[in-house]
C-alpha cells in the first residue's frame, strides 16, 4: 500500500474506502518520537501523529509479531525499518558501509573490528572470534606437531644408539675371551668375579656360592624388562641378613648397597643424599607397640580384626607381614601408621609414646595399586615426589640429582622418560612400575618405608627384583615393611623379621626370619623337605598343615602358644642395631619441620604437572573443544534468519495500538539454552579434573603435601581448556546467529557459563563415584539452567518466597545479563521495562550480574575443596 493521495483518507490521515474519520491522534506534539518514521509529518504543520486501524493482512502481520510493511494511515509513525537509520521523525538514510542498523536505528552503530558490514547492513557478522579461535588452535597444533616431531628424532636416535651400543656388546661377548670362571669353593662369595661379568651377561649363583653359571643374553633386553640385566639373574645368592648365619651376608655382605643382588642398580647412590638429608646426624625410627587392637562395629555387631599385638620393629632391618586371608595384615599396616584409628594399645618411637601422624613427612608408603599419574614420565613422577617432599632447603639441581640418583638405584634410568602409561596406552612394565612407586617415597629420602604387597601382580622374577631392591634399601638403614603374600622362598628368606597374623589379627610369631621354622617344628609341625618354608608357614596360619598329632592347632590355639611361649619375640640382633638417643624427639621434630617445599612452590609443581599432563593428553582436550564448537553452531543456526533480533514487544507510548506480537520471552528462551547446552558440553569435562585421579590426592595428601596447592594447581591448569571451549561456543555462536549485542558480551556470558558448569561439576565429582559423575554433573548442570528465569519466571519465585533458589544458579545471572543486553538496543523503541517486570529480572545490572556469576563459581569451587578434604579423611592419612 502507498501513501498516495489516491487512496481514500478518512479526516485523521488514515487510509479508508468511504471517507469517514477513524484512526486516534495519539500525540498534540508535532512529529513523532525519536527511532520512529513519519515523513508527512512536519515540525510546523498542524498535523499530529495518529494511529489508524490495520487492514486484515497487517494486523495477520502484527499477531505473529512481524511489522506491516506500510503505515496503515498517512500519519501514523512506523518503526524505523532494519537497514536504514532515521536521525530525525522525518527523515531516513539507508546504513552505511562498516555499521549495522537494527530496527528503530537513529545514529548507524559501529562495526566491531573483524566484522562484515556492507552498504544497509541490519546487523554485523562477527567472524572475529572464529579468526582468534583459529589462529590458538594453529598455534596449539604447531607446537604439538613440532612436539612430536622432536620427540621421534629423539627415540629414533636413542634407538640408533642401542642398537649401536648392543652389536658392540654382542660383538665383545662373541669374539672375545670368554670369562674365566672361579672353580668350586674358589673366590668365596666371589664378589670380584661378579663384578666383572659384562653387562651383557647374566649370573646364576647357587645358595651356597658353590659356582657361577654364565648365560649370554641380548643386550637389548636390559632395557625392556622389569628390571635389566637384574629381573633375570638367580635369586639364589648371597642374602643380607642376620650376621650370625652363614647363609646370610649381613648388612656389609654380598647382598649391600654394592648391588650384589638382582635388585636393580646400586643404591649406594643415595647415601650422600640420605646423609646430607638428615643433615649428617645418625638417625633412625625404632617402633615399638603393646598390645594393638582394632574393633570395629557393623550393623550393631562388634567384629574383632585385630588383638593384642605386640613387638618392635627395629631400623636397618627388613621385616615382613604374612598371614592368611582375613588376618588382617593390611589392617595391622593401617593401624600403626595411623590411617585407622586403633581401640587399643600403644605405639613407641624411638622410645616415646607417639604417633606417626607426626613423622608422616620421612615416613613413606607406598601402596598395593600403582598410584601415580600414568600421563607423565617415570622421572616426572618421581621428581615432582622429590620436588614436594624433599627438605626445603635444597636447591634445583639438589632435587633432580636426587630423582636421578633414585633412578639409577632402581634401574629405571633407561625408562626414565618413558611414558608410565595405562592399560589403554601402552608405557612401562609392570615391575618398573613397582619400582616408580617405590621411588616416589624415596625421593622423600624417608627414615622408614611401608608397603602393601609391593610383589603382588608380578611373576616371580619381577617379584624377587623388587624385594632384592627393597633388601639394598634397607642398608641404607632404613626401616622397611612390608605386608607380603605367598612369597617364593629367596624373597622370604631376605626378610630378617617376620610377623605372623592368623585369622582374627592375632599374633602367631614374631621374630627372626630364620626362627620361624624351628619355633612351628617345635609345636609339632613338619616341613617337607622340598616345599616352600613361605607356603608351609601359610598352610599353618591357615590350620590346614601336617601335624605330628595328625590334628593341627586352629589359629585361635596358634594364638595362645605364642602367648604362652613367647621364645624369644625380641632377639638381641633386633635390639642392638639402633640405640635411640635421649634427643631424638627434638632432633626428628626439626628434622620434620624442614621437610617439604613452601606453598608457593607445591602449587607452581602441582600446576606445571596438571599442564603437562593435559599436554599428554591432547585428544580429549580437542574433543571438549569440538564440542563446544559443535553446541554453538547447533544454538546458532536455531536463530538464523531473524538478522539478529529475536525481541520485540509493545512499543512506547503512546504508540502501543500499533504494536506487534509479543517476542519477549525469546531472549530469556536463549538464556535457558545457553544453559542447557553448557551443560551437556562442560558437565562431563568438568567431572574429569578430578574424579580420574582421587587416589593420586589422596596418595599425596596422606605423604603431607598441601592439599589446597594441588587443587588450585588443578583447577588454574583448566583454565585455558575451559577459555577455549567457551571461546569456540561464542565465536560460532556469533557467526551464524548475528546477535544484536558485541562479541565481548556473548564471550563473557558464555565463558561465565562454562565456569559455573565446570565448578559444579567439580563438586558432582568430590561427591560420587566416577563412573556416574558425568551423568549426575551433566543433570546438576540441567537444575542450574533451568532455574535460569524463563520458567517458572523470576516474578513467580518472588510470589512462592523461594526466589534464593533461583539466585543460587549462575544461570539466572546470565540470562538477566543477557536479556539486559538484548534490551539495551531497543529500550527507545519497546516498552522493555515492561517485559523485563514479566519475567522479573533487573535491567542495566550486567556488570553487576557477572560479577555474581564468577562468584557463584568461586564457592562452587570452595565447596569442591571441602568435600576434597573433608571426604575420605581414613585415605588421607
Amino acid at each position: 500500500m502507498s501513501l498516495s493521495t489516491s487512496v481514500p483518507m478518512s479526516a485523521t490521515g488514515c487510509f479508508a474506502n468511504n471517507g469517514t474519520a477513524v484512526g486516534t491522534v495519539v500525540s498534540s506534539e508535532p512529529g513523532c518520537l525519536p527511532g520512529f518514521y513519519c515523513p508527512a509529518l512536519t515540525a510546523t504543520g498542524p498535523e499530529r501523529a495518529t494511529i489508524c486501524p490495520p487492514t486484515d493482512e497487517c494486523l495477520a502481520l502484527r499477531l505473529l509479531g512481524g511489522m506491516c510493511a506500510e503505515p496503515m494511515g498517512l500519519y501514523e509513525p512506523i518503526v524505523c525499518p532494519k537497514g536504514s537509520y532515521c536521525p530525525t521523525f522525518n527523515t531516513i538514510y539507508p546504513c552505511p558501509e562498516s555499521h549495522f542498523c537494527p530496527i528503530g536505528t537513529i545514529e548507524p552503530l559501529p562495526c566491531e573490528p573483524m566484522a562484515s558490514c556492507p552498504p544497509g547492513s541490519k546487523t554485523q557478522v562477527y567472524y572475529g572470534g572464529l579468526l582468534l579461535a583459529f589462529l590458538l588452535d594453529l598455534c596449539i597444533l604447531s607446537i604439538v606437531a613440532s612436539r612430536a616431531v622432536l620427540a621421534r628424532v629423539r627415540a629414533r636416535r636413542v634407538h640408533n644408539n642401542n642398537n649401536d651400543s648392543a652389536w658392540m656388546m654382542s660383538s665383545n661377548s662373541t669374539n672375545g675371551p670368554l670369562l674365566e670362571l672361579p672353580k668350586p669353593n674358589e673366590g668365596g662369595g666371589g664378589g670380584g668375579a661378579i663384578s666383572s661379568i659384562p653387562a651383557v651377561m647374566a649370573k646364576k649363583t647357587t645358595r651356597n656360592n658353590d659356582d657361577i653359571v654364565v648365560v649370554r643374553r641380548s643386550a637389548v633386553s636390559a632395557e625392556d624388562g622389569d628390571g635389566g640385566q637384574h629381573d633375570t639373574e638367580s635369586a639364589t645368592g648371597s642374602k643380607s641378613g642376620d650376621a650370625n648365619h652363614p647363609g646370610r651376608g649381613g648388612a656389609n655382605g654380598a647382598g649391600a648397597a654394592g648391588g650384589g643382588g638382582g635388585g636393580g642398580g646400586d643404591v649406594s647412590h643415595l647415601v650422600a643424599a640420605y646423609r646430607r638429608a638428615l643433615g649428617n646426624q645418625q638417625l633412625a625410627l625404632h617402633f615399638r607397640y603393646e598390645d594393638l587392637g582394632l574393633e570395629i562395629k557393623a550393623r550393631g555387631i562388634t567384629k574383632t580384626v585385630l588383638k593384642d599385638v605386640s613387638g618392635e620393629i627395629v631400623p636397618g632391618r627388613m621385616t615382613a607381614i604374612m598371614g592368611p586371608s582375613g588376618a588382617g595384615k593390611t589392617t595391622f599396616m593401617s593401624v600403626l601408621m595411623g590411617k585407622v584409628s586403633r581401640t587399643t594399645g600403644s605405639l613407641f618411637i624411638n622410645g616415646a609414646e607417639g604417633e606417626m601422624k607426626k613423622f608422616q613427612k620421612i615416613i613413606g608408603f607406598v601402596p598395593q595399586d600403582d598410584i601415580m599419574l600414568r600421563e607423565l614420565t617415570v622421572r616426572e613422577n618421581i621428581l615432582h615426589a622429590a620436588r614436594v617432599r624433599c627438605p626445603s632447603a635444597w636447591t634445583a639441581s639438589e632435587v633432580e640429582t636426587l630423582a636421578d640418583q633414585i633412578l639409577e638405584s632402581l634401574n629405571l634410568s633407561h625408562v626414565a622418560n618413558t611414558i608410565v602409561g595405562d592399560e589403554f596406552k601402552r608405557g612401562v612394565s609392570g615391575g618398573q612400575r613397582k619400582r616408580v612407586n617405590i621411588g616416589m617415597e624415596l625421593a622423600s629420602t624417608p627414615l622408614a618405608l611401608f608397603l602393601d604387597e609391593p610383589t603382588s601382580g608380578l611373576d616371580s622374577t619381577a617379584a624377587l627384583s623388587i624385594s632384592r631392591t627393597l633388601k639394598q634399601i634397607t642398608n641404607l638403614g632404613l626401616t622397611v615393611v612390608s605386608v607380603i603374600h605367598q612369597p617364593r622362598y629367596e624373597i622370604f628368606a631376605d626378610f630378617d623379621d617376620i610377623l605372623l597374623l592368623v585369622p582374627g589379627g592375632r599374633t602367631a610369631y614374631h621374630g627372626p626370619t630364620y626362627g620361624a621354622r624351628p619355633y612351628f617344628e617345635a609345636l609339632g609341625y613338619e616341613f617337607p623337605e622340598r616345599a616352600n618354608e613361605a607356603d608351609v608357614l601359610m598352610d599353618i596360619l591357615s590350620g590346614k598343615s601336617d601335624h605330628n598329632n595328625d590334628t593341627p592347632l586352629t589359629p585361635q590355639q596358634l594364638a595362645r602358644a605364642w602367648v604362652q611361649n613367647p621364645r624369644v619375640k625380641t632377639t638381641a640382633s633386633m635390639t642392638t642395631l639402633y640405640t635411640p638417643g635421649s634427643d631424638d624427639s627434638v632432633r626428628l621434630t626439626t628434622l620434620v619441620a624442614g621437610r617439604g617445599a613452601k606453598f608457593g612452590y607445591q602449587l607452581w609443581y602441582c600446576l606445571a604437572r596438571a599442564m603437562r599432563q593435559q599436554a599428554r593428553t591432547l585428544g580429549s582436550v580437542v574433543l571438549e573443544v569440538f564440542v563446544g564448537l559443535f553446541c554453538g553452531a547447533l544454538l546458532g543456526v536455531a536463530l538464523v534468519g531473524n538478522d539478529g533480533q529475536i525481541y520485540s514487544s509493545f512499543l512506547v507510548d503512546p504508540y502501543g495500538a500499533a504494536s506487534s506480537g509479543d517476542l519477549s520471552y525469546t531472549p530469556a528462551l536463549l538464556g535457558l539454552l545457553i544453559g542447557i547446552i553448557v551443560a551437556l558440553a562442560a558437565g562431563p569435562a568438568g567431572v574429569k579434573i578430578f574424579s580420574e585421579e582421587k587416589s593420586v590426592y589422596w596418595r599425596e595428601a596422606a605423604a603431607g603435601h598441601s592439599p589446597l596447592a594441588y587443587y588450585l594447581g588443578k583447577t588454574i591448569a583448566s583454565f585455558p581448556r575451559l577459555l577455549l571451549s567457551a571461546l569456540h561456543f561464542a565465536a560460532i555462536f556469533a557467526f551464524i546467529s548475528t546477535p544484536l549485542i558485541d562479541f565481548s558480551a556473548v564471550y563473557a556470558i558464555t565463558l561465565l557459563v562454562f565456569w559455573g558448569v565446570y565448578g559444579l561439576a567439580t563438586i558432582v565429582s568430590m561427591l560420587v563415584r566416577r563412573e556416574n559423575a558425568s551423568l549426575l554433573a551433566v543433570v546438576c548442570a540441567l537444575f542450574a539452567a533451568i532455574f535460569c528465569g524463563y520458567g517458572p519466571t523470576l516474578a513467580n519465585a518472588k510470589q512462592w518466597g523461594v526466589i534464593f533458589i533461583w539466585e543460587m544458579s549462575f544461570n539466572k545471572w546470565a540470562a538477566e545479563a543477557l536479556y539486559s543486553r538484548y534490551m539495551s538496543t531497543f529500550s527507545h523503541v519497546y516498552f522493555v521495562q515492561g517485559s523485563a517486570d514479566l519475567y522479573g529480572f533487573t535491567l542495566n545490572q550486567e556488570a553487576r550480574d557477572l560479577w555474581l556469576m564468577f562468584l557463584i563459581g568461586v564457592i562452587h569451587r570452595v565447596i569442591a575443596f571441602g568435600c576434597l578434604i573433608g571426604l575420605n579423611r581414613a585415605k588421607q592419612r
